[in-house]
């Protein structure tokens, strides 16, 4: 049982430092990304690999996609 205990205790701390190294959020804004995207607009979200969301209120997935 204490074997259970402290491998959750050590995937607990790797997907604490994976979600500090991709997830980024702009509490003035409310826009999210996730990975290499980066979302500027009101309320926006960005996920994926080069992904931009810049306009309010818009969503861009997958790699390379814009939305501007």
């Amino acid at each position: 049982m204490k074997k259970i205990y402290a491998i959750v205790i050590l995937l607990s701390m790797g997907i604490t430092q994976i979600y500090a190294q991709c997830f980024n959020c702009d509490s003035a804004t409310k826009a999210f990304s996730i990975g290499a995207g980066i979302a500027t607009g009101n309320n926006s979200f960005a996920g994926g690999y080069e992904s931009l969301a810049t306009t309010n209120n818009s969503f861009a997935f997958g790699s390379n996609s814009t939305v501007s």
